[in-house]
């Protein structure tokens, strides 16, 4: 298949599209752009995840580079890397 139609489009923006499968990943990725880092117990409690859930959909936006593990006051939390807010801004614009 072509890819030259993807080159009108920012890497980190396609990384974005491609790596978050629906719209609570995007919701989860964008609040921890918007007010990030964020403890792991505000994440469950704020967005409804159980904790199964949580732990996977992070798990998937590390392992594409979107997320960044942070300690909060000596609590787990994670915040978007510089690659996922530069192509967050580019999606709201």
């Amino acid at each position: 298949m072509d890819t030259a139609p993807l080159a009108a489009f920012d890497d980190a923006a396609v990384q974005v599209v491609t790596a978050v499968p629906d719209e609570r990943g995007l919701e989860l990725l964008a609040a921890l752009d918007t007010h990030g880092p964020v403890p792991v117990e505000a994440l469950l409690t704020e967005y409804e995840f159980c904790e199964r859930e949580l732990h996977a959909r992070i798990a998937e936006l590390q392992a594409a580079g979107l997320v960044t593990r942070e300690d909060i006051e000596a609590r787990r939390g994670y915040s978007t890397t510089g690659r996922a807010s530069e192509a967050l801004a580019r999606l709201r614009a």
